[in-house]
């Protein structure tokens, strides 16, 4: 099996968030205080890239939810889940998903949406 060429250096630093606050009747979170969110994964090195169009290709569907790639390894992220947010230099970015893009556990891929 063939790797992916790496397109340049793990020079970004992302932080996973939990949100860990109130829900409302329906049991869905209602995000109203930053303070709601803990950190569960800090200072992930990783490599970021952005996507051209929002579109990414995933076997014969294109997900147009997809603005950046996150690259990293993948013992330093295992904690990381499509239901937290991102945060790399004050930006945030909502996780779409967490793949193993091998299954060999060496280097994880993390599909991001920036939120604005």
């Amino acid at each position: 099996m063939s790797y992916r060429k790496r397109y340049g250096q793990r020079n970004y630093y992302a932080s996973f968030q939990e949100h860990n606050g109130d829900q409302d009747t329906h049991g869905t979170p209602t995000y109203g205080d930053t303070s709601d969110w803990i950190t569960v994964v800090p200072q992930f090195p990783a490599e970021l890239v952005s996507t051209t169009g929002g579109e990414v290709l995933r076997g014969r569907q294109i997900a147009a939810t997809t603005t950046h790639v996150l690259y990293g390894e993948y013992y330093s992220g295992e904690g990381i889940k499509p239901e937290q947010r991102c945060v790399i230099d004050g930006k945030l970015y909502e996780v779409v998903s967490v793949l193993d893009m091998d299954g060999r556990h060496r280097e994880l891929r993390v599909e991001l949406r920036h939120t604005d």
